[in-house]
């Protein structure tokens, strides 16, 4: 029981250290500090993009199931932004 949760954590633990690879390195990171350069006027280019937020989305999805200690606050924040950012371009807002 024990190598096989050993093994089941390397696999997710690896898989959500690649996410940063494939899918986006701007989702590497808690997020909170890009958010305050963000804040303070600086454009950084493609930090909330789609694919950025659907990377964090599945790199915290893998971190969990590999038993990762992740922030509570971090992830979610840029995660939020991100989404607010997407919904500030409709034409309702």
């Amino acid at each position: 029981g024990y190598f096989l949760w050993m093994l089941i954590s390397i696999v997710f633990g690896w898989l959500a250290a690649s996410v940063g690879e494939y899918i986006s390195r701007d989702a590497e990171g808690s997020g909170i500090p890009e958010m305050k350069v963000i804040l303070a006027g600086v454009n950084i280019y493609k930090f909330l993009s789609f694919q950025t937020i659907i990377g964090k989305y599945i790199g915290l999805f893998f971190g969990y199931c590999a038993g990762l200690f992740i922030g509570k606050i971090g992830p979610f924040v840029h995660i939020s932004a991100g989404i607010a950012q997407k919904l500030g371009k409709l034409k309702i807002f």
